[in-house]
């Protein structure tokens, strides 16, 4: 018997996960450094590419953990005239509550990146429902507005910090100060690099020696400041090459974090761990699938018994104990020679055949539920909005039609009828 896997309704938190700013001369608290602006930086819409954010290829079913990594960068009210990128990186406190409280109404509990590893280690088991709940860039206002929402709902939140930018300020955007950071790992938040200063990985003007550089002087920082060494990388901008993940390594970085679309980590490549982007919120309502054993029928099985190839030993080319076998409905074919036995290759390869046709049929319902999700939500940018729930003015709007309505809390507990009257 082999296990499929099961997927449960899924609540996707959906925008553009992209970190953009535009430098501006501010004038105002004298303690705030202005952040020199860096090269990458001014330009970065035309840099961001599709490639950073595509899923990554789905792992072996008995090496992956279904766990969402939610990713925020603003937790506040944006400014004036903030612009698309801003405003989509920009998640409001009432929205954010209400999107923790659904994670604790659902059963979800929230580990950090440092469980993860462990876990992958087998040193540590997990909550049934984990997520991590992850703010790049380490702005001010996350630190204002995001912690005391985790600690009301009784959860941890990880935070990846510039090591260079703390107590600095770029156009708009305000950086907490050391004092704050070590403030919020006191009340048991998780803190994590995102380099010293934001480089682009891919950028070929940077050399193997900056980066390493770089990297390393993000965990010396860390260190210097909050008296431990972080293993955990968020790449700035989800950009980076086989060689900077090699140089991460050395680094001492054991998990890299990605803005790779998904919810599903490789065990056996943590360098390269997807999330679920976040902005503005869309839902999407879909089946529970029980947990199943999924058993093949021998008489869809076809077994030969072959001589080994290869080179040297007694038993090669002369006793048919190689095993060969073909699951005749998916054409997925299996075959072993490791052993000297008959009976044990047979056994490897059935091993290995359940496998492969279980990730068969793993994939299929995962499309079916892919496909499912695409229809519901769309691509969650706020063009296509529904409705706007806007507690503090006891508001909700319905832009289908263009009409406001009050009571939102009798709304929120599912009395939809005066929506749906006003939509007839």
């Amino acid at each position: 018997m082999l296990i499929l896997g099961s997927a449960a309704v899924i609540v996707a938190l959906a925008a553009a996960g992209l970190w953009y700013t535009k430098k501006h001369a501010v004038a105002g608290n004298p303690q705030v450094k202005s952040q020199p602006a860096q090269e990458e930086n001014l330009t970065y819409e035309a840099k961001y590419q599709t490639e950073e954010v595509k899923p990554l290829p789905v792992p072996p079913p008995h090496r992956s953990l279904k766990l969402p990594i939610l990713m925020y960068h603003h937790i506040g009210e944006p400014p004036p005239n903030p612009g698309k990128i801003r405003e989509d990186l920009t998640v409001s406190p009432e929205n954010f509550q209400q999107q923790v409280q659904w994670l604790k109404d659902h059963g979800y509990q929230s580990i950090k990146f440092s469980e993860l590893y462990q876990y992958s280690l087998g040193q540590v088991s997990l909550p049934k429902k984990p997520v991590i709940i992850s703010f790049d860039d380490g702005y001010q206002d996350v630190f204002d507005n995001a912690i005391p929402v985790l600690r009301q709902a009784g959860m941890t939140g990880s935070f990846a910090i510039i090591t260079q930018y703390p107590a600095t300020h770029s156009g708009t955007n305000f950086y907490a100060n050391w004092d704050e950071i070590k403030a919020a790992q006191d009340l048991g938040m998780e803190i994590v690099s995102h380099t010293q200063d934001h480089f682009d990985g891919k950028n070929p003007k940077y050399s193997a020696a900056f980066i390493a550089n770089n990297l390393a002087g993000s965990v010396s920082d860390i260190k210097d400041h909050l008296g431990f060494t972080t293993h955990t990388l968020i790449y700035p901008y989800g950009r980076y090459t086989p060689q900077y993940l090699e140089l991460a390594k050395k680094a001492g970085f054991t998990l890299g974090i990605t803005v790779h679309a998904g919810n599903t980590v490789d065990l056996d490549n943590l360098m390269e761990i997807p999330r679920v982007h976040t902005s503005t919120i869309t839902v999407a309502v879909l089946p529970e699938l029980e947990e199943k054993d999924y058993a093949i029928d021998p008489k869809d099985l076809k077994i030969e018994a072959t001589t080994s190839s290869g080179h040297g030993g007694q038993s090669v080319n002369t006793t048919y104990s190689a095993i060969r076998i073909v699951h005749i409905p998916t054409g997925i074919t299996a075959q072993c020679q490791d052993e000297r036995s008959q009976a044990q290759n047979k056994e490897k390869a059935l091993a290995v055949i359940r496998a492969r046709v279980a990730a068969h049929y793993q994939e299929i319902e995962d499309k079916k539920i892919r496909s499912l999700t695409k229809s519901q939500i769309g691509t969650g940018d706020r063009s296509e909005k529904i409705r706007t729930y806007n507690f503090p003015q006891d508001r909700v709007t319905d832009h289908r039609i263009n009409q406001n309505f009050n009571q939102i809390n009798l709304i929120m507990e599912g009395e939809l009828s005066p929506l749906i009257i006003a939509l007839q």
